[in-house]
């Protein structure tokens, strides 16, 4: 399911500012970003809008077709002089940093979110530059625009293999369409042209690099070319002709436009727009689809890797599910309880129910699983991890527990696979460290608002007690700290050290309550 779509006004042209990125649509847990970057000259949104129309087809007719995409449009001054120079300002490499230092300023709340580029002409070589420079291991946001990357549909643009010549003479044919070049700035783009060839080469070259070396669950990055149909008229020729304009090993589809109308379309039955979506969507549907098996598949490596350590532990000891009309009204205690309403409401809530042995703390937690899944039936608005807590679990039980419920509930970022990968295939076993690291990132990464309930917390041996409640404290601080949505409920027979660790969370006293209860009846 896609959301809704964003509230926040859209104008036609961004009037004030027609650089860096633009949010054209934008939608609510959206499974991917889809980038859009023009070539020389070009413009964010009006390389992308038909004649005669006021609006760019990635606002009118992309969102219906992809409603788990944001769309973005990006910008920048492609000046053609500079632009195919080797160093100095507005260069292909400067281009490169600034959208990476953009992409990743608007992707601060979305790391790992998967990325689709789809660039036209030589904006096929400032994001090839781009990816280039993101292979720096020791800058994590740039990591991150490198590993969410899952395919580029380049537009008319010049890859011409090991033909030098063929490469050069498409960027002489793009700048003329561009600018009317005299016969020195035809020598310089000649000669510079080398340069632009290096990159697409190095582009290339890592790409299939990252195909043939699966380490670190760094997935394929996909290609796929479109080339012009139609000639230029004052040119007499396509720009980028086929030969080109095709990406050697890859599949290519054509788009009956020349160069500068290709990405231009009126209608969703335009066949230039239909072949690019169907493109889109398949990436778009492999992903979802390869996001949901290789999530299996690390729950399911991940619980094996724990196994060799706490071989009992049973992961579907879960709250007991129950029926509402079976006990609501044994429950006005904590149902009817301001501290109850609280935790409801709020974004970010901790409360403890303590009492006696047998007095319905558990029956008040299932109380509150069964309401949470019958607020959304259907969809997922939130994470929830629920554990039924016995003598015989150990911290590294609960932790585990907590955190494979999460994990098969949550759209993996690259910052978890990697911890994933990481526990995996260590040599030296589970270490409980890796596990409160890979729940904290669970928490932190998510989307959706996070709900852990724990019943019976008192059961547990009072070391291993201590040390989880210590722990669980400090992630919440973290997680706090970075205002991340997270509820918490925990029930416990009453204990004075549980109460001093707790000390910090709202309280239903059941016992005060039962006091309650009987001196309203009396009077």
């Amino acid at each position: 399911m896609g959301g809704s779509p964003s509230k926040d006004p859209v104008t036609p042209w961004s009037k004030a500012e027609i650089l860096g990125p633009y949010v054209v649509t934008s939608v609510q847990h959206a499974k991917v970003d889809v980038v859009f970057l023009h070539g020389l000259t070009g413009h964010r949104e009006k390389t992308w809008t038909a004649e005669g129309e006021t609006e760019p087809w990635l606002k009118t007719l992309l969102p219906k077709d992809l409603p788990t995409a944001r769309i973005i449009t990006y910008g920048y001054d492609a000046d053609v002089l500079h632009l195919t120079r080797v160093a100095g300002q507005n260069t292909i490499r400067e281009h490169a940093k600034t959208l990476i230092n953009d992409l990743s300023a608007l992707r601060t709340d979305t790391v790992g979110r998967p990325i689709i580029f789809v660039v036209h002409s030589l904006g096929g070589l400032v994001i090839q530059e781009a990816l280039q420079i993101c292979t720096n291991p020791n800058d994590e946001a740039q990591s991150d625009l490198l590993s969410s990357t899952r395919g580029v549909a380049f537009l008319g643009t010049p890859h011409a293999g090991s033909d030098l010549e063929k490469f050069a003479t498409a960027v002489i044919n793009i700048v003329r369409i561009a600018k009317n070049p005299n016969k020195k700035l035809l020598g310089v783009l000649r000669r510079n042209s080398e340069i632009l060839a290096n990159i697409k080469d190095g582009f290339l070259t890592m790409v299939m690099r990252r195909l043939q070396d699966r380490q670190n669950s760094l997935r394929p990055i996909e290609l796929h070319a479109f080339i012009e149909e139609q000639p230029v008229d004052f040119l007499k020729r396509r720009v980028v002709e086929p030969d080109s304009a095709k990406i050697p090993g890859y599949n290519y589809d054509t788009i009956p436009a020349n160069h500068m109308n290709m990405t231009k379309f009126s209608t969703a039955s335009d066949l230039g727009y239909q072949r690019l979506l169907n493109r889109l969507k398949r990436w778009i549907g492999d992903e979802i689809k390869d996001d949901d098996s290789i999530k299996s598949q690390h729950v399911n490596q991940l619980r094996e890797k724990i196994g060799e350590r706490c071989p009992t532990l049973d992961y579907s000891k879960f709250l007991p599910q129950i029926a509402l009309s079976d006990i609501e009204g044994s429950l006005e205690w904590f149902v009817n309880s301001s501290e109850y309403g609280a935790w409801k409401r709020a974004d970010s809530s901790k409360l403890l129910i303590h009492g006696q042995r047998g007095d319905g703390k558990t029956v008040a937690m299932s109380y509150v699983l069964k309401c949470l899944d019958l607020e959304h039936p259907f969809g997922r608005q939130r994470d929830i991890a629920s554990i039924f807590c016995s003598s015989k679990n150990s911290e590294l039980e609960m932790v585990s527990s907590l955190a494979c419920q999460l994990l098969q509930k949550n759209n993996i970022r690259t910052t978890v696979e990697r911890q994933i990968v990481r526990i995996l295939k260590s040599e030296h076993g589970v270490h409980l460290s890796d596990l409160w690291n890979l729940l904290k990132s669970l928490i932190e990464t998510t989307e959706l608002e996070t709900i852990l309930l724990i019943d019976g917390i008192d059961k547990l041996d009072k070391h291993e007690r201590s040390s989880f409640l210590r722990n669980f404290h400090q992630i919440g601080q973290e997680v706090d700290g970075k205002s991340v949505p997270m509820r918490v409920l925990i029930s416990s027979e009453t204990r004075g050290d549980i109460m001093e660790e707790l000390a910090h969370y709202s309280v239903i006293d059941r016992d005060k309550e039962r006091r309650g209860t009987s001196l309203e009846k009396r009077f």
